[in-house]
């Protein structure tokens, strides 16, 4: 056993006063530990690659700058998940912003990437406006299309949302008004489904587009809307609430037939949970609807709902 004794203790007793005062030791430790877990975002498994997202949120702004220097370094899905975790961190970080709406709305990426992009810009109230510029991309249909999704998801949750969606989404109301003369049908179709869903007076949005507007598109497809909203008519079916028991997501994962996750990232979070197979999963058709499915590992609840436009078909 080696034994210090006289000056060379003092030196060792110093040193270790020393490593325990400089804060430079415990940022060299946090800073290998963070890039360990931005590795992890090129995992292919989302549940490694969620953890390790929250696990950064958690170093807060020390984060930040290896964050933003991944931001331009990452691709494909583990740059989204740099951005999304620079959104955990702050909501509103501009360059994560403007990182997913190039991504959105770039042609060149993958199909997949694009819409994943577009339900993280979702995730925050100044999101809303983003998408509902989207939403008038007349150039690019699968931008509309993105958008329309996103958008369809927040209000369909609309009632676990907080921190200002109320305002922004009843200020889409009629820029998704204006949608329903969308020359394409999922556009369209999505549209109608968030208008008829709505609660509250908005009749009058539809009928005013009904009186004035020169698109007979519009007009045709808002007499429909305003139709579904009269008659009760819900056409995404009823969402459900349920109790997961062990080994029921290892099941519905073998089933093909399933679409194990939310429509997004959206769902999950609004209820306390994270999707094991976010939004990429491939759905199943239940009729001539598609069937979703949110688990909330932490609580053991599930969510359902049904669909009658399927988010994944123009991403195979």
């Amino acid at each position: 056993m080696l034994r210090f004794t006289g000056p060379m203790l003092l030196i060792l007793m110093a040193t270790v006063v020393v490593a325990q005062q400089d804060p430079r030791i415990g940022t060299q430790t946090s800073a290998v530990r963070i890039q360990s877990l931005i590795d992890q975002f090129r995992s292919e498994d989302d549940g490694v690659r969620y953890a390790a997202a929250v696990a950064i949120s958690k170093f807060g702004r020390e984060a930040l700058p290896m964050l933003t220097t991944a931001l331009s370094s990452e691709k494909g899905f583990s740059r989204m998940y740099v951005a999304r975790t620079l959104k955990l961190i702050e909501p509103e970080n501009s360059l994560a912003q403007a990182t997913l709406i190039a991504v959105a709305t770039d042609k060149d990426e993958k199909l997949d990437v694009r819409r994943y992009a577009s339900f993280i810009v979702a995730t925050t109230p100044s999101g809303v406006p983003v998408l509902l510029r989207m939403l008038n991309d007349e150039k690019d249909v699968f931008v509309r299309r993105s958008a329309a999704f996103a958008l369809k998801e927040l209000f369909d949750i609309s009632g676990y949302l907080t921190g200002g969606y109320k305002a922004v989404l009843m200020n889409a109301l009629p820029l998704i008004v204006a949608s329903l003369g969308d020359a394409d049908l999922v556009v369209r179709g999505l549209a109608v489904e968030i208008l008829v869903q709505v609660k509250g007076d908005i009749d009058v949005l539809l009928e005013r587009s009904i009186k004035n507007s020169p698109n007979e598109l519009l007009v045709q497809t808002a007499k429909d809307a305003l139709a579904q909203r009269r008659s009760g008519t819900n056409p995404s079916g009823q969402e459900i609430t349920m109790e997961i028991k062990p080994g029921a997501e290892e099941t519905m994962k073998k089933k093909p037939g399933f679409l194990y996750g939310p429509l997004g990232i959206i769902y999950a979070l609004a209820i306390g949970g994270e999707p094991v197979q976010d939004f990429r999963s491939i759905p199943g058709a239940f009729g001539p609807l598609c069937l979703r499915v949110t688990v909330n590992t932490t609580t053991r609840r599930a969510s359902s709902g049904l669909s009658k436009y399927n988010p994944y078909k123009d991403l195979r």
